[in-house]
């Protein structure tokens, strides 16, 4: 249902997202919109109509979870996709952060799988952020399939809404 969807709405424009959803839906319509303003939102923050924010590619190799303790990253890189664990142990991520957050580089000639509990600002910060380094397909991972759901691509072997089985399940 995800492609037919995303047909329905209107390309490379700014967005806005109100209500709840599977956070695939929400990393997809950032996707979709391209890197127009995309708003979402969020009730738990003063301003209500957030954007995602801005993220970065960390240019440390080690990429050490030391960068910002407040959140665990892990990327596990496979031969067609890598799959980037995200814990944030305190259950909350502030959304105003003084720095962009860093990121690992991750392969772009594959894919890249995010999983983890996140609140739909990051999720939609990171497809956003992967989307313009380039990666091939972003998908997010869905606990209740127990597979991720591809939210964007630009490659024919995956399309928004396939589903693809986590490395090692």
């Amino acid at each position: 249902m995800l492609v037919p969807f995303l047909a329905s709405l209107p390309g490379h424009t700014a967005m806005s997202v109100y209500g709840a959803g599977p956070l695939w839906v929400y990393g997809a319509v950032a996707a979709h919109s391209d890197q127009e303003a995309f708003y979402q939102f969020d009730p738990r923050l003063p301003l209500g109509w957030i954007r995602p924010i801005p993220l970065s590619i960390s240019t440390d190799s080690t990429h050490s979870t030391e960068q910002f303790p407040e959140m665990l990253v892990h990327p596990r890189a496979y031969q067609d996709v890598t799959v980037l664990s995200i814990q944030i142990p305190t259950k909350h991520l502030n959304y105003f952060q003084p720095e962009p957050l860093p990121f690992p580089p991750v392969q772009t000639d594959a894919g890249l799988i995010i999983d983890g509990i996140t609140p739909a600002w990051l999720l939609t910060s990171l497809v956003r952020l992967y989307q313009a380094a380039g990666v091939a397909w972003i998908a997010v991972y869905y606990p209740p399939r127990k597979k991720a759901i591809v939210v964007y691509s630009r490659v024919e072997i995956q399309k928004p809404g396939d589903l693809v089985v986590m490395p090692g399940e």
